[in-house]
């Protein structure tokens, strides 16, 4: 019985408590959640779904007509609603972003949309191209794709074409740059590819 009372009492928390990733805007926070989809691949200039979990690593030098495109579902709530009831929230996007270890950061091509029937921002057909640097996913209600007028959601490491092995070495890197730009009080130049 003591069992379930504590669950009773425990469980309502908990669910008001799951926020798993946090975005103050204008004095309001909101909660963000992030579902990876399938990928797409361009066939003849018109993208088609392809049975392949996102996020993908495109392989340095493969050939265009090989690439998985990514896609990832974002749902939006205010912190504290424990129904998840989805919001819109003004100027509101997120976008990706390669932090190289040279310093010359920048985005890549994707696009973002807000699905007003399902009540969901999209954010698909990206290019996570591998390079040497670490990838992530920031936010901002700014236009531009630059890393001084956003936030940083996460980095991403868990590529689904990746090896265990892979995906450690993903991690630490990214762990690695993002020490290196805090000792060096993260001087940067900025650049778009869209």
């Amino acid at each position: 019985m003591k069992y379930l009372l504590f669950l009773l009492v425990i469980i309502p928390g908990l669910a008001q408590a799951h926020c798993p990733y946090e975005v103050n805007i204008k004095d309001q926070s909101y909660c963000i959640d992030i579902l990876w989809d399938q990928g797409e691949k361009k066939v003849k200039g018109q993208f088609e779904s392809v049975e392949t979990l996102s996020p993908v690593l495109i392989a340095m030098g493969e050939v265009p007509q090989k690439w998985i495109y990514s896609k990832a579902i974002i749902t939006t709530w205010l912190k504290g609603d424990s129904k998840h009831t989805p919001v819109e929230i003004p100027h509101f996007r997120v976008f990706p972003y390669m932090h190289m270890n040279n310093g010359h950061h920048h985005s890549t091509g994707y696009e973002f949309l807000y699905d007003s029937l399902e009540s969901v921002y999209v954010v698909q057909r990206i290019a996570f191209q591998q390079m040497p640097g670490c990838w992530s996913l920031r936010w901002t209600t700014d236009t531009k794709d630059q890393k001084n007028s956003s936030h940083l959601i996460t980095n991403l490491s868990h590529f689904t074409n990746l090896e265990a092995h892979q995906i450690e070495e993903q991690i630490s890197f990214c762990q690695n740059l993002t020490q290196t730009e805090l000792d060096n009080g993260e001087s940067e130049s900025h650049h778009d590819h869209h």
